[in-house]
């Protein structure tokens, strides 16, 4: 399978909850019907990625979300910690589905 690559821009958001620290960003439009015919899906509907946000690249999966019908993409603490990325903040995120 050829390497499928990927961009979303969207604000970054909080997972409900009295304790949330998981920052997340959505994933919307026409990648999630083309990331669904294209990825190898694993438990809970994750999909393997390479991401890339500013000068960061890491390894990460996103998450089908059924209530909002897209992925969600978890935005890892030191990536949010090295990009300066906070709450609210409009992020463009780059990612191939591994």
């Amino acid at each position: 399978m050829a390497i499928k690559s990927f961009s979303t821009t969207n604000k970054v958001w909080l997972w409900p909850g009295a304790n949330a620290s998981w920052h997340f960003v959505y994933v919307d439009g026409p990648e999630t019907k083309e990331i669904r015919k294209n990825s190898i899906k694993r438990g809970f509907g994750s999909v393997r990625v390479r991401a890339t946000l500013g000068k960061t690249t890491w390894k990460s999966s996103i998450f089908w979300s059924a209530k909002e019908k897209l992925y969600i993409f978890p935005l890892k603490k030191s990536v949010r910690n090295i990009e300066d990325i906070y709450n609210g903040d409009e992020v463009t995120i780059k990612f191939d589905l591994i």
